[in-house]
Parts: structure tokens; C-alpha cells; sequence
């Protein structure tokens, strides 16, 4: 059957299953006469599997570990429950604490309730780093300015993996410790008009947008990932050729690239993205395809931020 059956079937998306395919935890066949993927029974009811177990949160390797028999499903599920349990423990502790403050006759500034306010929001923060998306969450509650939102935007596919493990602890640490030491960065006068009067529903639409042209870089199929060289090479030979267009997008850039500039004069590029391929594997995915397709083609970045070929230079 056709992958868009399969959607329809399974109730996952296109980009889904094709991710979960790239992944290894289907392989359908391919049909030699028009390269079409052709999937059957056994793929559907795997997806149908996946997507039940990643509902529970369960991380695509242990998904791949159920799949290929190495871990017994219900061993996993019952794990899975020991953790709910442990979250369900937390969730009662956290509703004491708020019950205890809601109760006490204590003025709600005298130290005794700053001490129980101060143990919630450990307990409420320990049990949140577990989540997903607790990284995007925490940088816009630590950085609520336009700093916070151009790191969302950023970054925004990226954030949603739980800080899960002591390496990756450390390495929000050290982004949490590098974006507050940093000095401030003067916004281009463009960058912060454009801020102004910016609504909550233009940031998740902008969000979406990121999200679909960095996702691209991601998990891209074969077809997407040639369609990408293709506008990239058109961009490229557009701007080396036609010298108006060259002109109005070199406009269009130098806000981006005076921020560019400061960025790397604070050690953003060096202390932020390298902890970031700690905390999130499709950001490392991300850059090491970046870096990949610019060896690939042969790219290099002029100073107006052009895509320009390493021999042009």
C-alpha cells in the first residue's frame, strides 16, 4: 500500500513515517519499476506500535530495542510504570507543599513560607526536566526579553528533548551560566521594530515555519534533501549573476549579520551550539548535515552572508 494510506491507517504523519523508515524501524519495500515505497501489513502494524510507545514517552532507541526483540516489551512497560509511579510520587509531594502554604496563617512573605515556595519550585523543576520540552520552557521563563524569544525561534526544533542524563545536566548548566554572564546585545534597530508589535500567535507561526525549513536538515528523504541543493545552487547563481537582487538582499541581511557578529564576539557560537549537540541529537544531526552539504557543494559564506563556492573566495 501507498504511504498515504499508511497515514490514513495509522493516523501518523507522512514526515512521521518516513522519519521512523530513516530511523530503520520499518523497511518497506521498494518497487524497481517506479521507486515507490510499497508497505504492507507488518509495517502498519509496527507504526501502529511505534506510535503507541513513543505516546508514552519511550525513546526512539528503546523503541528500535523493542522492535528487534533485544528488550521485552513488558519488562520496558513495566519500567515505565515504576516511572509514572515516581512522577505520580513527586506530584503528590508537590500538591503537600502547596496544600501546607495555601493552610498556614504565617504572612506570605515571612521566611518560613519563602522556604516552603523555595522547595516547591525545586521539587516542580526536578520533575519538569524529565518533560519534554523543558529546555524551550525555561528559556523563555530564565530570558522573558527578546533574547529569550530569538533563542525559541532559533532553535525552536530543537528544544523539546528532557534534560535526562548528567551530561546533558551539565550542559544546560553551562547554557544557562554562559546567556546570563553575556553582555548585552544592542538589537539592530530593524530587528527591534519587528518586535513590537510581534503577537503570541505571529511567534507560533514563525515557530512553524522554522521548524519546517530546519527539519528539512534533519531527517530529510532523499528527494528533499536534493531539492534543497537545487534552491541552494539556484540562490547561489541568482546572487552571483543578478546585481540588483544581490544588492536588495545584501539590504534585507545586514541586520542578521550585525547580529551574527555580536553573537560570535560573545562566544555564542563556541559555548552555546557545541552544548546544545550535547542536549539535543537532532541539533547535532542538524549541524554535522550542514557541514556535510557545505563540503559536499563545495560552500563557503562571503561577508555579506552570500552563498558563494570555497574556489570563488
Amino acid at each position: 500500500m501507498k504511504i498515504s494510506e499508511v497515514s490514513k491507517i495509522t493516523e501518523l504523519t507522512k514526515r512521521a513515517i518516513r522519519y521512523y523508515e530513516n530511523e530503520g524501524l520499518i523497511n518497506p519495500n521498494i518497487n524497481e519499476e517506479n521507486n515507490y515505497r510499497e508497505y504492507d501489513e507488518e509495517d502498519v502494524n509496527k507504526l501502529i506500535k511505534i506510535s503507541l510507545l513513543r505516546q508514552l514517552d519511550l525513546s526512539i532507541d528503546n523503541i528500535k530495542d523493542i522492535i528487534n526483540k533485544s528488550i521485552n516489551i513488558r519488562n520496558l512497560l513495566k519500567n515505565h510504570v515504576n516511572k509514572l509511579e515516581e512522577d505520580i510520587s513527586q506530584m503528590e509531594k508537590s500538591k503537600t507543599l502547596i496544600e501546607s502554604i495555601i493552610n498556614d496563617t504565617s504572612n506570605i512573605d515571612s521566611e518560613k513560607i519563602i522556604e516552603k515556595m523555595k522547595l516547591l519550585r525545586n521539587y516542580i523543576d526536578s520533575n519538569d526536566k524529565q518533560k519534554q520540552g523543558y529546555i524551550k520552557r525555561q528559556l523563555q521563563r530564565i530570558f522573558p526579553d527578546k533574547f529569550g524569544i530569538i533563542l525559541t525561534l532559533r532553535f525552536v526544533p530543537f528544544l523539546n528533548e528532557p534534560i535526562d542524563s548528567p551530561e546533558k545536566e551539565k550542559a544546560w548548566i553551562e547554557i544557562v551560566k554562559f546567556l546570563d554572564e553575556a553582555e548585552e546585545i544592542s538589537y539592530p534597530e530593524e530587528i527591534e521594530k519587528s518586535f513590537e508589535n510581534i503577537s503570541y500567535d505571529d511567534l507560533e507561526t514563525i515557530m512553524e515555519g522554522t521548524y519546517k525549513e530546519l527539519n528539512v536538515l534533519i531527517n530529510p528523504t532523499k528527494e528533499e534533501l536534493e531539492e534543497y541543493k537545487k534552491k541552494l545552487i539556484e540562490f547561489m547563481e541568482t546572487s552571483s549573476k543578478d546585481k540588483e537582487f544581490r544588492k536588495a538582499y545584501s539590504e534585507l541581511a545586514k541586520p542578521r549579520n550585525k547580529m551574527r557578529k555580536q553573537l560570535s564576539d560573545i562566544g555564542y557560537y563556541d559555548k552555546f551550539t557545541e552544548n546544545m549537540k550535547i542536549l539535543s541529537k537532532d541539533y547535532k544531526k542538524y549541524h554535522e548535515n550542514l557541514i556535510k552539504l557545505d563540503d559536499e557543494l563545495g560552500l563557503e559564506y562571503d561577508e555579506e552572508g552570500f552563498v558563494i563556492l570555497k574556489e570563488d573566495l
